[in-house]
């Protein structure tokens, strides 16, 4: 009831844009009915695969990938990527879920993996975190100890990030909507979606603010364990990556209508409380 509601009101928004042929107005509209497309079976019985839609990762493309565990557990439960040889960005969200971090694995089934076990210093949330709508929602590790692996490089605000732009989201999150998570490290290709158009469907929730961007692709998507797994726009090789997100939230995995919700790492609230905290030297 609740996507058929939405699906007319989006559409009856659409009907509602001038009918003029300036280059913005036919982006926009192009935009809608990409949002719009129901052609395929995205989310037949809500089962899609999500980091899924995707493939698993070439061995060694991600170094920065960190795997937050509880004390007693050898699987992640959440997400984040390394930003400097001692500090951890992740999800405010994930707080609870962590008290060491793997840093440098891809298959939690290969027992001959060469990969870091550190444990953890202190945890710090986003003060302005709000956890009813996942505002600001990131979280700062400091580590006991510097990791040798390859940090990743964070958007300074300088990141082009335009509706439609490929970025990539990676995790050992679940494969299927009600699935298991999967063993192998997973990426998939999504693309932002204008701030107005995911807006639209999480209005209940007071819309997406500054500090939040959205991402999706028709079948693909984060789902549930890669929260605090970060967003990026894909270089060529590790060192030309950047992180603009943090997977944060959505309803569902790949459904139509609600793309994935990221904290938006450029963000003035986000890059003010990364920078109060770390030195990216150490």
């Amino acid at each position: 009831m609740a996507k058929c509601s939405i699906f007319i009101f989006l559409s009856f928004l659409l009907r509602q844009l001038p009918l003029s042929h300036s280059q913005e107005d036919l982006q926009l509209m192009s935009l809608f009915r990409k949002f719009l497309d129901m052609e395929s079976d995205d989310y037949v019985g809500g089962k899609e695969e999500m980091i899924i839609g995707g493939n698993d990762v070439e061995v060694g493309r991600y170094p920065y990938q960190v795997g937050l565990m509880g004390e007693n557990e050898n699987f992640p439960n959440c997400g984040g990527s390394l930003i400097a040889p001692r500090w951890v960005l992740s999800a405010g969200h994930c707080f609870n879920a962590v008290e060491k971090v793997i840093i440098g694995r891809r298959d939690f089934s290969d027992d001959d993996e060469i990969f870091e076990e550190i444990t953890i210093k202190q945890k710090i949330r986003h003060p302005l975190y709000m956890g009813w709508r996942e505002n600001n929602d990131a979280m700062l590790i400091e580590l006991e100890w510097a990791s040798e692996f390859e940090p990743i490089k964070l958007d300074d605000g300088s990141a082009v990030i335009f509706p439609g732009r490929d970025v990539t989201v990676m995790g050992w999150g679940a494969t299927t909507m009600e699935g298991e998570p999967s063993n192998t490290l997973r990426e998939v290709e999504v693309d932002i979606v204008p701030r107005i158009l995911c807006s639209i469907p999480y209005f209940m929730y007071g819309g997406i603010t500054l500090s939040q961007i959205c991402a999706r692709r028709r079948g693909k998507d984060s789902c549930q364990g890669d929260s605090g797994g970060p967003l990026i726009i894909k270089g060529e090789t590790a060192s030309e990556d950047v992180q603009v997100g943090i997977v944060s939230w959505g309803i569902g995995c790949a459904f139509l209508f609600f793309p994935g919700v990221y904290a938006r790492v450029g963000s003035l609230t986000i890059r003010a409380f990364i920078e109060n905290y770390v030195n990216f030297d150490s």
